[in-house]
């Protein structure tokens, strides 16, 4: 008898099921159908007395009040339509829903990811749902960027968006980035967090620890530090290449903002003898310079824009504002980037500011 073949309970190649996880028993009867065609079981009442065979007490006698399994006239495919319907979600086509994506966005935006560890983990969870979402089509690639950011909190967000930003300056605002580059920009952002917390505590005081308990050996950590320092430098000198606005050049006067723009600037900032005018290379006021801009104060009071550590006036992200954007002078620069990125004011000065 071609039943009395099958694998024993307990045995390790026998199918087992647990039913506190529902998801698992489409698996159960495909390890179950795979042994019913090694062992040729292909009498309906002997499939089902298998399917009971491995299941602990308590789950056995649940299924067998099932009117398909004790019916001679049920097949054994009806009598697993049946056992499917004890076990809500057990079905492929109901695995995953918007609320279990949601759910998990927003435990981990309470929980915080404070490393590339934690970014991994939820990483993994949140494409192994939304992707299942995406393919019934109950959820767009769109929205699947936009779901995993949420699980950022804002000071993560803010500087995710400044990676981007150096990365991608041609991107357009309103059209979100592929899932696969968040994670890639986040997990470069954790990476160096640490570094970033060790440069700011030796500005002015002893170097303390950088509270990293999984570290073990300091020369690593050091390495680290020093090759996302060195390419945070790297990206912050192509920018100012790019898109260099001035403090008074040689001459004491100030140089006109901006890339392509400057020779705008230059015209219209020149006396009638073909001398550049002294003005504030920021407002425009001919009394005095952007080092001394009350303009330029109040700009950083309201998160607008700071200054680097050279004394740059930079974005509130510490960018340099990009070179496409024109303008006679920076504010007018500005005003235009804060007018294509709203609310990028107050959460990214308070991130950069030391």
């Amino acid at each position: 008898m071609p039943a009395a073949d099958l694998p024993a309970r307990g045995e390790r190649t026998a199918p087992t099921f647990d039913d506190k996880k529902p998801r698992e028993l489409a698996r159960y009867f495909e390890d179950l159908e795979y042994l019913f065609t090694k062992f040729q079981v292909i009498d309906p009442a002997e499939m089902k007395k298998a399917a009971i065979r491995y299941l602990d007490i308590d789950t056995a006698d649940l299924w067998k009040t099932a009117p398909e399994y004790g019916d001679a006239r049920k097949t054994y495919n009806q009598f697993k339509v049946a056992i499917h319907g004890l076990y809500p979600g057990s079905t492929g086509d109901r695995r995953y829903t918007i609320k279990d994506l949601e759910l998990l966005v927003s435990d981990t935006a309470q929980a915080g990811l404070s490393s590339s560890n934690d970014l991994g983990d939820y990483y993994q969870q949140f494409l192994s749902i939304s992707q299942y979402l995406i393919i019934h089509n109950r959820l767009s690639t769109q929205e699947q960027s936009r779901l995993f950011r949420r699980g950022f909190n804002p000071e993560l967000n803010t500087r995710v968006d400044r990676r981007l930003e150096v990365k991608y300056p041609d991107h357009h605002p309103d059209d979100p980035f592929d899932l696969a580059v968040i994670r890639e920009a986040a997990s470069f952002v954790l990476l160096g967090s640490t570094a970033d917390l060790a440069i700011a505590r030796t500005q002015g005081q002893a170097q303390a620890t950088t509270g990293n308990p999984t570290t073990g050996d300091p020369t690593t950590v050091k390495l680290e530090q020093l090759a996302v320092a060195v390419t945070t430098l790297s990206e912050t000198v192509k920018a100012f290449a790019v898109n260099q606005q001035g403090s008074p050049g040689p001459s004491g006067r100030p140089r006109p903002s901006g890339g392509q723009a400057a020779g705008q600037s230059a015209g219209n900032a020149t006396q009638s003898g073909g001398g550049m005018l002294q003005a504030c290379n920021f407002c425009g006021n001919p009394n005095h310079f952007i080092r001394n801009c009350e303009v330029v104060e109040e700009y950083i009071r309201t998160g607008k824009c700071r200054r680097d550590i050279a004394g740059k006036v930079v974005l509130p992200t510490g960018a340099f504002v990009p070179s496409e954007i024109r303008g006679t002078w920076l504010r007018e620069r500005v005003d235009e980037w804060h007018r294509r990125n709203p609310g990028q004011a107050a959460s990214a000065q308070m991130l950069f500011e030391l």
